[in-house]
Protein backbone atom coordinates (compact mmCIF):
# COMPACT_ATOMS: atom_id res chain seq x y z
CA UNK A 1 0.00 0.00 0.00
CA UNK A 2 1.03 3.53 -0.52
CA UNK A 3 0.04 6.43 1.71
CA UNK A 4 0.08 10.05 0.66
CA UNK A 5 -0.48 12.44 3.55
CA UNK A 6 -0.66 16.13 2.67
CA UNK A 7 -1.57 17.11 6.22
CA UNK A 8 -3.51 14.07 7.34
CA UNK A 9 -5.40 12.74 4.31
CA UNK A 10 -4.74 9.13 3.30
CA UNK A 11 -4.73 7.66 -0.22
CA UNK A 12 -4.71 3.87 -0.60
CA UNK A 13 -3.35 2.53 -3.86
CA UNK A 14 -4.87 -0.94 -4.35
CA UNK A 15 -2.48 -2.18 -7.00
CA UNK A 16 0.36 -1.74 -4.78
CA UNK A 17 -1.48 -3.48 -1.98
CA UNK A 18 0.23 -5.87 0.44
CA UNK A 19 3.77 -6.92 -0.01
CA UNK A 20 4.28 -4.16 1.17
CA UNK A 21 6.01 -0.85 0.28
CA UNK A 22 4.70 2.47 1.55
CA UNK A 23 5.14 5.99 0.26
CA UNK A 24 4.05 8.91 2.41
CA UNK A 25 4.02 12.61 1.71
CA UNK A 26 4.33 14.30 5.08
CA UNK A 27 5.73 17.44 6.60
CA UNK A 28 9.22 16.30 7.69
CA UNK A 29 11.60 13.51 9.06
CA UNK A 30 14.64 12.76 11.18
CA UNK A 31 15.69 9.24 12.19
CA UNK A 32 16.52 7.93 15.65
CA UNK A 33 16.42 4.50 17.24
CA UNK A 34 14.10 3.99 20.21
CA UNK A 35 13.70 1.25 22.77
CA UNK A 36 10.73 1.97 24.99
CA UNK A 37 10.70 5.80 24.94
CA UNK A 38 7.92 7.96 26.43
CA UNK A 39 4.56 7.23 24.89
CA UNK A 40 1.92 9.93 25.08
CA UNK A 41 -1.66 9.50 23.93
CA UNK A 42 -1.77 9.04 20.15
CA UNK A 43 -4.00 11.59 18.48
CA UNK A 44 -3.72 9.97 15.04
CA UNK A 45 -2.16 6.77 13.70
CA UNK A 46 -1.63 5.79 10.05
CA UNK A 47 -0.07 2.56 8.80
CA UNK A 48 2.93 3.24 6.55
CA UNK A 49 4.63 -0.18 6.28
CA UNK A 50 3.43 -3.72 6.93
CA UNK A 51 4.17 -7.28 5.90
CA UNK A 52 1.37 -9.72 6.64
CA UNK A 53 2.43 -12.52 8.96
CA UNK A 54 5.14 -10.39 10.59
CA UNK A 55 5.59 -8.96 14.08
CA UNK A 56 6.72 -5.58 12.64
CA UNK A 57 4.46 -2.67 11.79
CA UNK A 58 5.41 0.79 10.51
CA UNK A 59 3.24 3.67 11.72
CA UNK A 60 2.94 7.42 11.29
CA UNK A 61 1.94 8.71 14.73
CA UNK A 62 0.86 12.16 15.88
CA UNK A 63 1.20 12.39 19.65
CA UNK A 64 -0.29 15.03 21.90
CA UNK A 65 3.22 15.75 23.19
CA UNK A 66 6.55 13.99 23.18
CA UNK A 67 9.42 15.88 24.85
CA UNK A 68 12.14 14.22 22.79
CA UNK A 69 10.51 15.23 19.51
CA UNK A 70 11.94 18.70 20.12
CA UNK A 71 15.51 17.44 20.41
CA UNK A 72 18.11 17.75 17.67
CA UNK A 73 18.70 15.13 14.99
CA UNK A 74 21.43 12.82 16.27
CA UNK A 75 21.17 10.60 13.18
CA UNK A 76 21.23 13.42 10.67
CA UNK A 77 17.79 14.59 9.63
CA UNK A 78 17.04 17.07 6.87
CA UNK A 79 17.61 20.63 7.97
CA UNK A 80 15.04 23.38 7.77
CA UNK A 81 15.85 26.42 5.60
CA UNK A 82 17.53 28.14 8.56
CA UNK A 83 19.75 25.09 9.13
CA UNK A 84 17.98 23.77 12.25
CA UNK A 85 15.42 20.93 12.13
CA UNK A 86 11.87 22.08 12.77
CA UNK A 87 9.48 19.38 13.92
CA UNK A 88 5.81 19.12 13.06
CA UNK A 89 4.64 16.91 15.93
CA UNK A 90 4.64 13.63 13.95
CA UNK A 91 6.81 10.55 14.28
CA UNK A 92 7.38 7.48 12.15
CA UNK A 93 7.43 4.43 14.41
CA UNK A 94 8.43 0.80 13.86
CA UNK A 95 6.40 -1.22 16.34
CA UNK A 96 7.05 -4.69 17.75
CA UNK A 97 3.55 -6.18 17.83
CA UNK A 98 4.58 -8.89 20.29
CA UNK A 99 5.54 -6.44 23.01
CA UNK A 100 4.03 -3.12 21.93
CA UNK A 101 7.48 -1.50 22.16
CA UNK A 102 8.91 1.01 19.71
CA UNK A 103 11.94 -0.39 17.89
CA UNK A 104 12.50 2.84 15.99
CA UNK A 105 11.09 6.35 16.07
CA UNK A 106 11.49 8.97 13.33
CA UNK A 107 10.78 12.55 14.36
CA UNK A 108 9.42 14.36 11.32
CA UNK A 109 10.92 17.78 10.44
CA UNK A 110 8.54 20.11 8.71
CA UNK A 111 10.54 20.58 5.49
CA UNK A 112 10.38 16.91 4.49
CA UNK A 113 7.80 16.30 1.76
CA UNK A 114 8.38 12.60 1.07
CA UNK A 115 8.82 9.58 3.31
CA UNK A 116 9.11 5.89 2.37
CA UNK A 117 9.60 2.90 4.64
CA UNK A 118 10.27 -0.79 3.95
CA UNK A 119 10.51 -3.50 6.62
CA UNK A 120 12.33 -6.85 6.54
CA UNK A 121 10.89 -9.26 9.14
CA UNK A 122 13.57 -11.93 8.60
CA UNK A 123 16.50 -9.68 9.43
CA UNK A 124 14.46 -7.22 11.53
CA UNK A 125 15.67 -4.41 9.27
CA UNK A 126 14.12 -1.11 8.26
CA UNK A 127 14.86 1.15 5.29
CA UNK A 128 13.67 4.75 5.25
CA UNK A 129 13.89 7.36 2.51
CA UNK A 130 13.33 11.01 3.36
CA UNK A 131 13.06 13.71 0.73
CA UNK A 132 12.74 17.43 0.29
CA UNK A 133 11.78 19.36 -2.83
CA UNK A 134 12.10 22.97 -3.81
CA UNK A 135 11.63 25.30 -6.77
CA UNK A 136 14.39 27.40 -8.33
CA UNK A 137 14.67 29.61 -11.40
CA UNK A 138 16.00 26.54 -13.24
CA UNK A 139 13.08 24.29 -12.32
CA UNK A 140 12.04 21.84 -9.64
CA UNK A 141 14.69 19.87 -7.72
CA UNK A 142 14.60 17.15 -5.10
CA UNK A 143 16.97 15.62 -2.58
CA UNK A 144 16.56 12.23 -0.95
CA UNK A 145 18.45 10.45 1.79
CA UNK A 146 18.44 6.77 2.59
CA UNK A 147 18.57 5.36 6.12
CA UNK A 148 18.88 1.66 6.98
CA UNK A 149 18.50 0.28 10.50
CA UNK A 150 19.18 -2.95 12.38
CA UNK A 151 16.11 -3.00 14.61
CA UNK A 152 17.32 -5.87 16.79
CA UNK A 153 20.38 -3.84 17.86
CA UNK A 154 18.79 -0.38 17.55
CA UNK A 155 21.70 0.55 15.27
CA UNK A 156 21.81 2.70 12.16
CA UNK A 157 23.67 0.92 9.36
CA UNK A 158 23.65 3.50 6.58
CA UNK A 159 22.73 7.14 6.09
CA UNK A 160 23.50 9.42 3.17
CA UNK A 161 22.33 10.52 -0.28
CA UNK A 162 23.19 7.63 -2.65
CA UNK A 163 24.54 8.50 -6.08
CA UNK A 164 21.49 7.02 -7.91
CA UNK A 165 19.34 9.61 -6.10
CA UNK A 166 21.21 12.42 -7.88
CA UNK A 167 19.46 12.12 -11.22
CA UNK A 168 19.27 14.78 -13.89
CA UNK A 169 15.46 14.93 -13.91
CA UNK A 170 13.65 17.97 -12.67
CA UNK A 171 11.78 15.80 -10.17
CA UNK A 172 13.27 12.50 -9.01
CA UNK A 173 11.84 10.20 -6.36
CA UNK A 174 12.26 6.69 -5.08
CA UNK A 175 9.61 4.29 -6.31
CA UNK A 176 9.14 0.81 -4.84
CA UNK A 177 11.66 -0.23 -2.19
CA UNK A 178 11.80 -3.87 -1.04
CA UNK A 179 14.05 -6.16 0.98
CA UNK A 180 15.15 -9.58 -0.24
CA UNK A 181 13.89 -12.65 1.63
CA UNK A 182 16.60 -12.65 4.37
CA UNK A 183 17.47 -8.95 4.21
CA UNK A 184 20.80 -9.50 2.45
CA UNK A 185 19.89 -6.91 -0.20
CA UNK A 186 17.70 -3.86 -0.56
CA UNK A 187 16.34 -3.03 -4.03
CA UNK A 188 14.68 0.18 -5.11
CA UNK A 189 13.60 1.99 -8.26
CA UNK A 190 14.35 5.57 -9.24
CA UNK A 191 11.42 7.35 -10.89
CA UNK A 192 12.02 10.49 -12.91
CA UNK A 193 9.09 12.77 -13.72
CA UNK A 194 10.00 15.27 -16.43
CA UNK A 195 6.88 17.29 -17.24
CA UNK A 196 5.24 15.34 -14.40
CA UNK A 197 4.85 12.21 -16.53
CA UNK A 198 6.12 9.27 -14.40
CA UNK A 199 8.71 6.99 -15.96
CA UNK A 200 10.90 4.40 -14.28
CA UNK A 201 14.59 4.95 -14.98
CA UNK A 202 16.24 2.02 -13.22
CA UNK A 203 16.29 -0.76 -10.62
CA UNK A 204 19.14 -0.68 -8.09
CA UNK A 205 20.35 -3.08 -5.41
CA UNK A 206 22.57 -2.59 -2.35
CA UNK A 207 23.60 -4.34 0.87
CA UNK A 208 22.02 -3.07 4.13
CA UNK A 209 25.15 -1.16 5.17
CA UNK A 210 25.90 0.13 1.66
CA UNK A 211 29.29 -1.63 1.61
CA UNK A 212 28.73 -3.04 -1.88
CA UNK A 213 27.79 0.31 -3.38
CA UNK A 214 24.72 0.72 -5.58
CA UNK A 215 24.42 -1.50 -8.63
CA UNK A 216 21.92 -0.88 -11.40
CA UNK A 217 20.46 -4.16 -12.62
CA UNK A 218 20.29 -4.73 -16.42
CA UNK A 219 16.52 -4.55 -16.74
CA UNK A 220 14.20 -2.02 -18.40
CA UNK A 221 11.33 -1.88 -15.97
CA UNK A 222 7.76 -1.12 -16.93
CA UNK A 223 6.79 1.24 -14.11
CA UNK A 224 7.19 -0.47 -10.69
CA UNK A 225 6.35 -4.00 -11.77
CA UNK A 226 8.91 -6.21 -10.00
CA UNK A 227 9.13 -8.57 -7.03
CA UNK A 228 11.70 -10.55 -5.07
CA UNK A 229 11.47 -14.32 -5.02
CA UNK A 230 10.54 -15.56 -1.51
CA UNK A 231 12.93 -18.53 -1.83
CA UNK A 232 16.10 -17.09 -3.44
CA UNK A 233 17.78 -13.77 -4.15
CA UNK A 234 16.24 -13.38 -7.60
CA UNK A 235 14.00 -10.62 -8.92
CA UNK A 236 11.09 -11.08 -11.34
CA UNK A 237 10.60 -7.95 -13.42
CA UNK A 238 8.21 -6.83 -16.15
CA UNK A 239 10.02 -5.24 -19.08
CA UNK A 240 8.58 -3.23 -21.94
CA UNK A 241 10.26 -2.18 -25.17
CA UNK A 242 8.71 -0.35 -28.15
CA UNK A 243 7.76 -2.74 -30.98
CA UNK A 244 8.77 -5.71 -28.80
CA UNK A 245 6.01 -5.49 -26.20
CA UNK A 246 6.00 -6.91 -22.70
CA UNK A 247 7.95 -9.76 -21.18
CA UNK A 248 8.53 -11.07 -17.65
CA UNK A 249 12.19 -11.68 -16.82
CA UNK A 250 14.17 -13.49 -14.16
CA UNK A 251 16.92 -11.13 -12.97
CA UNK A 252 19.88 -12.41 -10.96
CA UNK A 253 22.29 -10.26 -8.96
CA UNK A 254 25.46 -11.46 -10.72
CA UNK A 255 25.15 -9.08 -13.67
CA UNK A 256 23.95 -11.71 -16.15
CA UNK A 257 21.43 -10.67 -18.80
CA UNK A 258 17.78 -11.14 -17.72
CA UNK A 259 16.13 -14.38 -18.83
CA UNK A 260 12.63 -14.11 -20.29
CA UNK A 261 10.16 -16.56 -18.71
CA UNK A 262 6.87 -15.26 -20.19
CA UNK A 263 5.48 -13.17 -23.06
CA UNK A 264 1.83 -12.42 -23.80
CA UNK A 265 0.33 -14.30 -26.71
CA UNK A 266 -0.67 -12.50 -29.87
CA UNK A 267 0.71 -9.35 -31.43
CA UNK A 268 3.53 -8.14 -29.13
CA UNK A 269 3.14 -4.39 -29.55
CA UNK A 270 -0.65 -4.03 -29.22
CA UNK A 271 -1.28 -0.49 -28.02
CA UNK A 272 -4.46 -1.46 -26.20
CA UNK A 273 -2.93 -4.20 -24.07
CA UNK A 274 -1.70 -3.33 -20.57
CA UNK A 275 0.29 -5.77 -18.45
CA UNK A 276 1.44 -5.71 -14.85
CA UNK A 277 2.51 -7.88 -11.93
CA UNK A 278 -0.06 -7.66 -9.13
CA UNK A 279 1.31 -7.58 -5.61
CA UNK A 280 1.91 -9.97 -3.95
CA UNK A 281 2.03 -12.16 -7.03
CA UNK A 282 4.83 -14.69 -6.30
CA UNK A 283 3.74 -17.87 -4.52
CA UNK A 284 5.39 -18.61 -1.13
CA UNK A 285 7.23 -21.59 -2.63
CA UNK A 286 8.61 -19.40 -5.46
CA UNK A 287 7.21 -21.64 -8.21
CA UNK A 288 4.40 -19.44 -9.55
CA UNK A 289 4.13 -15.82 -10.61
CA UNK A 290 0.80 -14.13 -11.33
CA UNK A 291 0.56 -11.80 -14.34
CA UNK A 292 -2.45 -9.61 -15.04
CA UNK A 293 -3.33 -8.25 -18.48
CA UNK A 294 -6.02 -5.94 -19.76
CA UNK A 295 -7.29 -5.46 -23.30
CA UNK A 296 -9.87 -2.98 -24.53
CA UNK A 297 -13.08 -4.21 -26.11
CA UNK A 298 -14.86 -1.37 -27.91
CA UNK A 299 -18.66 -1.45 -27.96
CA UNK A 300 -19.99 1.64 -29.73
CA UNK A 301 -18.58 4.54 -27.66
CA UNK A 302 -17.79 2.41 -24.62
CA UNK A 303 -14.40 0.80 -23.97
CA UNK A 304 -14.48 -2.25 -21.72
CA UNK A 305 -11.21 -3.18 -20.02
CA UNK A 306 -11.25 -6.99 -20.07
CA UNK A 307 -9.02 -8.27 -17.25
CA UNK A 308 -7.27 -11.65 -17.32
CA UNK A 309 -4.89 -13.58 -15.05
CA UNK A 310 -2.08 -15.94 -15.97
CA UNK A 311 -0.17 -18.24 -13.62
CA UNK A 312 3.43 -18.29 -14.91
CA UNK A 313 5.89 -21.00 -13.88
CA UNK A 314 9.00 -19.21 -12.68
CA UNK A 315 11.28 -21.82 -14.25
CA UNK A 316 10.07 -20.63 -17.67
CA UNK A 317 8.31 -23.89 -18.52
CA UNK A 318 4.98 -22.28 -19.39
CA UNK A 319 1.88 -20.62 -18.01
CA UNK A 320 -1.76 -21.43 -17.29
CA UNK A 321 -4.69 -19.06 -17.99
CA UNK A 322 -6.79 -18.60 -14.84
CA UNK A 323 -9.71 -16.61 -16.22
CA UNK A 324 -10.86 -13.36 -17.80
CA UNK A 325 -13.61 -10.93 -16.85
CA UNK A 326 -15.52 -8.26 -18.77
CA UNK A 327 -16.87 -5.27 -16.80
CA UNK A 328 -20.56 -4.44 -16.72
CA UNK A 329 -21.09 -0.94 -18.25
CA UNK A 330 -22.55 1.48 -15.72
CA UNK A 331 -25.08 4.18 -16.51
CA UNK A 332 -23.11 7.44 -16.75
CA UNK A 333 -23.51 10.59 -18.75
CA UNK A 334 -21.10 10.55 -21.73
CA UNK A 335 -18.01 12.68 -21.26
CA UNK A 336 -14.85 13.46 -23.18
CA UNK A 337 -14.39 13.57 -26.91
CA UNK A 338 -17.12 11.82 -28.87
CA UNK A 339 -18.76 10.83 -25.56
CA UNK A 340 -16.50 7.81 -25.07
CA UNK A 341 -16.60 5.99 -21.73
CA UNK A 342 -14.12 3.53 -20.20
CA UNK A 343 -14.97 0.75 -17.75
CA UNK A 344 -12.60 -1.85 -16.32
CA UNK A 345 -12.87 -5.04 -14.31
CA UNK A 346 -10.89 -4.82 -11.06
CA UNK A 347 -8.86 -7.78 -9.85
CA UNK A 348 -7.00 -8.21 -6.56
CA UNK A 349 -4.94 -11.31 -5.78
CA UNK A 350 -3.24 -12.83 -2.72
CA UNK A 351 -1.66 -16.16 -1.88
CA UNK A 352 -2.52 -18.06 1.27
CA UNK A 353 0.43 -18.14 3.66
CA UNK A 354 0.91 -21.90 3.18
CA UNK A 355 1.04 -21.46 -0.61
CA UNK A 356 -1.78 -23.93 -1.24
CA UNK A 357 -4.35 -21.47 -2.61
CA UNK A 358 -4.48 -18.34 -4.72
CA UNK A 359 -7.40 -15.99 -4.01
CA UNK A 360 -8.67 -13.46 -6.53
CA UNK A 361 -11.30 -10.85 -5.74
CA UNK A 362 -12.91 -9.72 -9.01
CA UNK A 363 -15.36 -6.85 -9.43
CA UNK A 364 -17.11 -6.24 -12.75
CA UNK A 365 -19.43 -3.53 -11.41
CA UNK A 366 -19.43 -0.90 -8.65
CA UNK A 367 -21.54 -2.79 -6.12
CA UNK A 368 -20.21 -6.31 -5.59
CA UNK A 369 -17.35 -8.72 -6.23
CA UNK A 370 -16.77 -12.44 -6.67
CA UNK A 371 -14.09 -14.29 -4.74
CA UNK A 372 -12.29 -17.04 -6.70
CA UNK A 373 -10.00 -19.69 -5.25
CA UNK A 374 -7.41 -21.67 -7.22
CA UNK A 375 -5.09 -24.41 -6.06
CA UNK A 376 -1.79 -25.12 -7.86
CA UNK A 377 -2.20 -28.40 -9.72
CA UNK A 378 -5.94 -27.84 -10.09
CA UNK A 379 -5.83 -24.73 -12.27
CA UNK A 380 -8.34 -25.95 -14.84
CA UNK A 381 -10.97 -26.91 -12.24
CA UNK A 382 -10.92 -23.73 -10.21
CA UNK A 383 -13.33 -23.45 -7.28
CA UNK A 384 -15.51 -20.35 -7.09
CA UNK A 385 -16.02 -18.68 -3.75
CA UNK A 386 -18.84 -16.46 -2.51
CA UNK A 387 -20.24 -13.25 -3.98
CA UNK A 388 -19.51 -10.33 -1.67
CA UNK A 389 -21.53 -7.09 -1.28
CA UNK A 390 -18.57 -4.72 -1.84
CA UNK A 391 -16.39 -4.04 -4.92
CA UNK A 392 -12.92 -4.12 -3.33
CA UNK A 393 -11.17 -5.28 -0.18
CA UNK A 394 -7.84 -5.94 1.48
CA UNK A 395 -6.75 -9.60 1.24
CA UNK A 396 -4.38 -10.98 3.89
CA UNK A 397 -3.41 -14.61 4.39
CA UNK A 398 -3.70 -16.07 7.91
CA UNK A 399 -0.34 -17.54 9.05
CA UNK A 400 0.14 -21.28 8.60
CA UNK A 401 -3.16 -21.94 6.87
CA UNK A 402 -5.05 -21.69 3.59
CA UNK A 403 -7.54 -19.18 5.03
CA UNK A 404 -7.76 -15.58 3.86
CA UNK A 405 -8.91 -12.47 5.68
CA UNK A 406 -11.12 -10.18 3.55
CA UNK A 407 -11.46 -6.63 4.86
CA UNK A 408 -13.88 -4.43 2.83
CA UNK A 409 -12.30 -1.28 1.50
CA UNK A 410 -14.51 1.86 1.62
CA UNK A 411 -15.29 3.31 -1.78
CA UNK A 412 -15.95 7.03 -2.30
CA UNK A 413 -19.45 6.27 -3.59
CA UNK A 414 -20.33 3.57 -1.04
CA UNK A 415 -23.34 4.26 1.15
CA UNK A 416 -23.06 1.16 3.32
CA UNK A 417 -20.23 -0.60 5.14
CA UNK A 418 -20.02 -4.36 5.55
CA UNK A 419 -18.30 -6.65 7.98
CA UNK A 420 -14.89 -8.25 7.53
CA UNK A 421 -14.73 -12.01 7.08
CA UNK A 422 -12.46 -15.01 6.72
CA UNK A 423 -12.79 -17.48 3.86
CA UNK A 424 -11.21 -20.88 3.25
CA UNK A 425 -10.30 -22.63 0.01
CA UNK A 426 -13.73 -24.30 -0.13
CA UNK A 427 -15.49 -20.92 -0.15
CA UNK A 428 -16.84 -21.09 3.41
CA UNK A 429 -16.92 -17.71 5.13
CA UNK A 430 -17.11 -16.46 8.73
CA UNK A 431 -17.88 -12.89 9.75
CA UNK A 432 -15.52 -11.09 12.14
CA UNK A 433 -16.08 -10.83 15.03
CA UNK A 434 -19.71 -12.02 14.74
CA UNK A 435 -22.73 -11.46 12.54
CA UNK A 436 -24.28 -9.01 15.03
CA UNK A 437 -21.14 -6.91 15.46
CA UNK A 438 -19.35 -7.29 12.13
CA UNK A 439 -20.52 -4.07 10.50
CA UNK A 440 -19.92 -1.90 13.58
CA UNK A 441 -16.48 -3.49 14.03
CA UNK A 442 -15.38 -2.38 10.55
CA UNK A 443 -16.80 1.10 11.12
CA UNK A 444 -14.86 1.53 14.37
CA UNK A 445 -11.55 0.02 13.19
CA UNK A 446 -9.08 0.49 10.36
CA UNK A 447 -7.26 -2.54 9.00
CA UNK A 448 -3.51 -2.60 9.70
CA UNK A 449 -2.17 -6.15 9.21
CA UNK A 450 -2.31 -9.77 10.37
CA UNK A 451 0.62 -10.56 12.67
CA UNK A 452 2.68 -13.74 12.94
CA UNK A 453 0.43 -15.06 15.70
CA UNK A 454 -2.65 -14.80 13.49
CA UNK A 455 -4.09 -11.76 15.29
CA UNK A 456 -5.97 -9.12 13.32
CA UNK A 457 -4.22 -5.80 13.99
CA UNK A 458 -6.37 -2.68 13.66
CA UNK A 459 -6.25 1.04 14.37
CA UNK A 460 -9.13 1.68 16.76
CA UNK A 461 -10.88 4.90 17.71
CA UNK A 462 -11.50 8.22 16.03
CA UNK A 463 -8.83 10.74 15.13
CA UNK A 464 -7.85 12.59 18.25
CA UNK A 465 -7.55 9.42 20.32
CA UNK A 466 -6.41 6.31 18.45
CA UNK A 467 -4.64 3.09 19.45
CA UNK A 468 -3.37 -0.17 17.98
CA UNK A 469 -5.36 -3.23 19.01
CA UNK A 470 -5.04 -6.97 18.36
CA UNK A 471 -8.06 -9.26 17.85
CA UNK A 472 -7.64 -13.00 18.41
CA UNK A 473 -9.60 -14.50 15.49
CA UNK A 474 -10.14 -17.77 17.38
CA UNK A 475 -11.49 -16.40 20.66
CA UNK A 476 -12.72 -12.94 19.59
CA UNK A 477 -10.73 -11.32 22.45
CA UNK A 478 -9.38 -7.85 21.74
CA UNK A 479 -6.29 -6.45 23.50
CA UNK A 480 -4.55 -3.07 23.53
CA UNK A 481 -1.09 -3.02 21.90
CA UNK A 482 0.05 0.62 21.53
CA UNK A 483 0.69 3.27 22.77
Amino acid sequence: MRCIIPGVALLWCVRALPGLLIAVLVTGATARAATAGPQARAAAINVVAAAHGSSLLGLMVKHDALPDEQEGAEAGGLAAPNGAPAYGGRSAVVLDLRTGRELLRDAIPTDTVQFWMALCPAGRLAAIVTGRRWLTDEGSWSEHRLHTWDLSRHQQLFWRTPAPFLGGHGVVRVGDMKWSRQGDHLAFTIVGSPCFVPSTSGLYVMKPDGSSGFRELPVKLHEDNWAWSPTEDVIYALEYAPYAGFRVCRVTLDGEAPKAIWRPQGEPAKAFRETWLPSPGVSPDGRWLIVQTEELDWQENTALGVAALQAVRTDGSGSVPLGSWTPVPQQHQPRGEEGRMYHRARVQVAWSSDGSTLYALVSTDEKSSQLYCWKPGEWLSAATGPELPFPSAVLAGLPGSSEMLVWPFPEPKSTERHGALTVNADGRTRLIPSAAEAQSFVKENQFATVDDAGHLITIAGKRGDQSVRALDLRTGKSTHVYP
